[in-house]
């Protein structure tokens, strides 16, 4: 993920889901957390896994986004047959991320 606005990642990963999960996905997605709550929606009746790599950056563009990203997981972890798997390469904002 390079550093980018919001609104272009999120227009660039609705283009690649859509093509990826072969379903509609509007790019005019402006919030990563709309997004990500749109996907967690089509999981309920898709299985599919959603990877994030260098998931901190997003450290850098929306740091709000972790909490927004665990109520939504939270809502619909036990209604959708999406497998998220997050990875980073920088170790220290990972831990900041997931342990803090």
């Amino acid at each position: 993920m390079s550093r980018s606005n919001e609104a272009s990642l999120c227009a660039q990963f609705a283009q690649t889901a859509a093509k990826a999960l072969n379903t509609y996905i509007p790019t005019e997605m402006t919030s990563f957390a709309g997004l990500f709550e749109m996907l967690m929606g089509l999981g309920r009746h898709l299985s599919f896994n959603l990877v994030i790599d260098e998931f901190q950056e997003f450290f850098y563009i929306n740091p709000a986004i972790y909490s927004r990203i665990q109520d939504i997981w939270d809502r619909y972890k036990d209604s959708t047959h999406v497998n998220f798997i997050a990875s980073g390469s920088v170790y220290t904002l990972m831990h900041r991320i997931f342990m803090e």
